[in-house]
C-alpha cells in the first residue's frame, strides 16, 4: 500500500490490533482502494506527492471509506445501498480531481465525470483541477470576460444600461443570472419593470442565441436565468425517474410557468403529465383528484 497502513484500516473497521487472520485481505482492500482513488482523480500517486508533499487527509479518509465498503459488502451492492458513500466520498476527493479537457477551435471543453461538460472560450491551464473550475476562480475569470461582453451588448441594445450592483450574478453551481436592473436593485423596482414578462420575452430568443451553451429562462420578476445545458427541470425529472425506475406517465408534475422561456417549459415540451397552478391557494383543489 502507498499511503494506507494496516493500523489505519483496523481503526477504521474497529478491528482489534491483535487480530491478524484477515491482514492479507485488508491489504488487498487497501491496495484496491488506493488504485480506485487514483483512477478517479485521474492523477498518478507521484503527482499528488509532488503537489502536496504527502497524500492529503481527505484522500486518506476517502480511501478508508472505500475499504470499509469492501469489507462490509463482500459481494456487489446496489447504488441505493451505498448512496451515502458516494456523496461523502465526492465531497472529500473532488477538489483534488484532474479534469480531462479537449480543444475545438477557440472553445475548450472540460469533462466532469462521464457526461457533464463545461465549455470555456478561453485558454485553460495544463494542470486543471476541479477546485479551479469555480465561478470565483482563475479558470472562470478567463471566461467571465466573454459573459460580461455578451450581457453588456444586450443591455446597450435593449436599453438596460442603468443598473445597481453587478452586471451578472455568477452562481457556484455553474448557473448565471442576467438581472436587468443589476444585482443590487430594490425589490419595488424589480417587480415593476416587467410584470407581464413582455419586455424580456421580446429578446429572449436573442439571449438564447448568445448563450447557446445554456438553457435560458425568463426568471423571477426581472432577470434571465441560465443553467448549463442539458440541465433543466425535464432533464432532472427524467434522470430521477431513470434512477428510481419510475415511468414518465406515473409522474404528476405541478408548475406555473409553461410559456416561452418559463422554467417549466421543458416539462410542457416533454412527455411528462403536468398540472398548472397559477394561484398557490388553489393547490389543494387542483391536486385533490390525484390523492
Amino acid at each position: 500500500m502507498k499511503w494506507l497502513t494496516i493500523e489505519d484500516i483496523k481503526k477504521q473497521l474497529r478491528i482489534e490490533p491483535g487480530f491478524t487472520d484477515e491482514d492479507m485481505l485488508l491489504e488487498s482492500y487497501g491496495e484496491a482502494a488506493e488504485e480506485t482513488l487514483l483512477n478517479y482523480l485521474n492523477r498518478p500517486y507521484l503527482d499528488i506527492i509532488e503537489h502536496y508533499g504527502k497524500v492529503p487527509l481527505p484522500l486518506v479518509q476517502a480511501s478508508l471509506m472505500l475499504v470499509d465498503v469492501s469489507y462490509q459488502h463482500r459481494s456487489p451492492v446496489s447504488v441505493t445501498n451505498i448512496s451515502l458513500v458516494p456523496y461523502t466520498f465526492d465531497l472529500l476527493v473532488k477538489p483534488y480531481m484532474r479534469l480531462a479537457s479537449a480543444t475545438d477551435g477557440d472553445v475548450q471543453t472540460v469533462t466532469l465525470g462521464s457526461d457533464v461538460k463545461i465549455a470555456f472560450t478561453a485558454d485553460l491551464p495544463d494542470e486543471l483541477l476541479l477546485k479551479d473550475v469555480d465561478f470565483s476562480g482563475k479558470v472562470y475569470n478567463s471566461m467571465k470576460k466573454d459573459v460580461e461582453k455578451k450581457v453588456t451588448f444586450l443591455r446597450e441594445k435593449h436599453g438596460f444600461t442603468e443598473f445597481a450592483g453587478d452586471n451578472v450574478e455568477y452562481h457556484a453551481s455553474g448557473c448565471l443570472t442576467f438581472p436587468l436592473l443589476g444585482t443590487k436593485a430594490v425589490q419595488k423596482d424589480k417587480l415593476a419593470i416587467d410584470p407581464d414578462r413582455k419586455k424580456r420575452r421580446a429578446f429572449y430568443p436573442e439571449v438564447c442565441d448568445l448563450f447557446s451553451d445554456y438553457n435560458v429562462f425568463v426568471g423571477g420578476s426581472s432577470s434571465f436565468d441560465m443553467a448549463p445545458a442539458p440541465y433543466n427541470k425535464a432533464y432532472a425529472l427524467a434522470e430521477y425517474c431513470k434512477e428510481h425506475g419510475i415511468a414518465h406517465d406515473e409522474v404528476a408534475y405541478v408548475g406555473d410557468d409553461y410559456g416561452p422561456g418559463g422554467n417549466d417549459e421543458s416539462v410542457y415540451l416533454s412527455d411528462f403529465p403536468y398540472l398548472t397552478i397559477d394561484d398557490y391557494r388553489m393547490f389543494p383543489e387542483i391536486v385533490s383528484p390525484l390523492l
